[in-house]
């Protein structure tokens, strides 16, 4: 099914092309009224009085180039700045297009798809305003096909009545209507013609009646045709007779008396024959033309019975319905109708939504089946990686340990200190416990130590991780504000030691800190807002 521009998949039918032919050598090439050719707008009239029941004069038609031409006309006509149009989704997609440029403003009715993408009366009513000016009625609907039925554009019209608004009904695609679905015109909103009930029973038995009536009458004709012939050879032999006994003129006399007796009564049986004849004649073609109407209501009766009941002549025999009387089959109707009615709306297209459906289910179950695979492949992967980073951390943290230890007791000058893992058996989220003894004192939380004694240890955990990690350059920022005098030249001496391996540039306003410093830069302000770097190499003004 192709989606792309809506027009016919085929040629202009030929009738078409040889009338337009004729008009231009009829010379119809020069400019036509605004409205339209007069045959034509009353040919437009004849159109809708027969098709949709409608009666409009000539001057009521205007005739344009195609739809869009049409709506533009309306719109431009009707609408003012900032009016409001209904427009049902989904729509075609000319009409908000068309009303933003003549000033007016959109607005959408969405339809649903469990309503078969119809808009009720009652949704219509709610999304009207006092700005609503107009809704556009699109019913054989393009993109969705849905047809309104009789009692729902009665309903619609009586909104739009009610609320004194235009409708323009775009209704191009009337023709364009199978198994048995005529579109009603908004315009019409009246009782329509009954069309003819047919009951197939009856039906066939008329037209047997009249096939066996055609029979008698053509026999009819036929024994008429025999009796001519009989009554010719007849008169022959007469004449034959006649002349054998052209003789005698008595016996002539008497036996052309009886001659002419017997062919006045051939005479008047011809004439009479010749009657039967034309009596059977004119009876056979009103018998013609009965069968001709009974072949068609026969024919409706069968496709009738085919959209209306889906079935066929030798289903409706097998079910014993052709033998059922009119009055039975009407009851039946009826409770089956209820039925029907029970079960609720149909979805004709239910097969294809079930296999698109399926498709799509089998496609997402193959990604659901390559994301299972992905996700198992991932989990060994990250296994294999929780694996290695434990054993690598096992290795990093005891060797870790050692130099906290060690750095510990390097800057309290004695005690104990010990990383512990709070959850041994998950070592990848597992928290780190801090356990330190300082020199003369027991085993105790750093939450129990004073400021400068957990700032010492802060430090030998850090100096510990640098030992695992060397850096050849480290920052460090006021590290040492919160230890006191003594704590200060432990870690001065420490930081000494340890800077044969690593530079450190320290921020600091401790002496004892820049005391042990190669190089100390300072800001110093010898006038009033100028500020001023100076640096000092200590090692050589020693």
């Amino acid at each position: 099914i192709s989606f792309g521009v809506g027009e016919p998949d085929f040629n202009t039918p030929q009738p078409i092309i040889e009338a337009a032919k004729a008009a231009l050598d009829a010379g119809c090439t020069k400019y036509t009224p605004s409205s339209g050719l007069l045959p034509l707008r009353k040919a437009i009239c004849k159109k809708l009085k027969k098709d949709n029941g409608l009666s409009y004069e000539p001057s009521q038609i205007i005739v344009s180039n195609g739809a869009k031409h049409s709506i533009f006309n309306v719109c431009y006509a009707l609408l003012d700045e900032g009016d409001e149009v209904i427009i049902p989704a989904p729509y075609w997609l000319t009409y908000p297009e068309v009303v933003k440029v003549c000033g007016g403003i959109p607005k959408y009715l969405y339809c649903k798809k469990e309503n078969k993408f119809k808009f009720t009366a009652e949704e219509l009513k709610a999304v009207i305003t006092p700005k609503t000016k107009m809704l556009i009625f699109n019913s054989p609907s393009n993109p969705t096909g849905a047809v309104y039925t009789e009692e729902e554009v009665r309903a619609i019209a009586a909104v739009c009545e009610e609320a004194g608004i235009f409708v323009l009904s775009d209704e191009i695609y009337e023709k364009l209507c199978y198994n048995g679905v005529k579109p009603f015109s908004i315009a019409a909103v009246s009782e329509r013609m009954k069309d003819l009930d047919g009951d197939t029973l009856l039906l066939r038995n008329e037209i047997k009646a009249n096939i066996e009536e055609q029979a008698r009458l053509a026999q009819t004709v036929s024994d008429c045709d025999a009796e001519k012939i009989r009554i010719a050879k007849e008169s022959e032999d007469l004449l034959q007779d006649l002349q054998a006994v052209v003789g005698g003129k008595d016996r002539f006399t008497e036996e052309r008396a009886t001659i002419n007796a017997k062919q006045q009564i051939a005479e008047q049986q011809i004439s009479e024959a010749k009657k039967v004849v034309n009596a059977s004649e004119s009876k056979l073609r009103q018998i013609e033309l009965d069968m001709t109407k009974h072949n068609s209501d026969y024919e409706h009766a069968l496709e009738q019975l085919g959209s209306e009941y889906n079935l066929d002549v030798a289903a409706a025999r097998n079910e014993e319905l052709l033998e059922m009387d009119t009055k039975i089959l009407q009851r039946l109707e009826s409770k089956l109708t209820v039925k029907i009615g029970d079960l609720g709306p149909i979805n004709p297209a239910a097969i294809e939504e079930y296999q698109a459906v399926k498709e799509r289910s089998e496609f997402l179950t193959k990604q659901y089946n390559d994301l299972c695979e992905a996700k198992d492949n991932l989990e060994a992967v990250i296994s294999e990686i929780n694996s290695g980073m434990t054993r690598k951390f096992k290795e990093a943290f005891n060797q870790i340990n050692v130099y906290f230890a060690d750095c510990y007791v390097k800057l309290f000058g004695g005690g104990t200190a010990l990383l512990k893992l709070s959850n041994p058996d998950d070592i990848l989220n597992s928290g780190i416990d801090i356990e330190v003894q300082p020199p003369g004192k027991r085993l105790q939380s750093l939450y129990l130590m004073s400021g400068g004694e957990r700032a010492l240890t802060v430090i030998a955990l850090l100096f510990a991780l640098l030992s695992f990690q060397p850096s050849p350059f480290c920052i460090l920022d006021e590290i040492d504000a919160a230890l006191d005098d003594a704590n200060i030249m432990r870690f001065s001496n420490f930081l000494r030691e340890y800077a044969t391996n690593t530079q450190f540039i320290i921020i600091t306003h401790r002496k004892g800190t820049m005391e042990c410093a190669d190089i100390m830069y300072g800001v110093t302000m010898e006038e009033s807002g100028v500020s001023k770097l100076l640096s000092v190499k200590i090692s050589e003004k020693e």
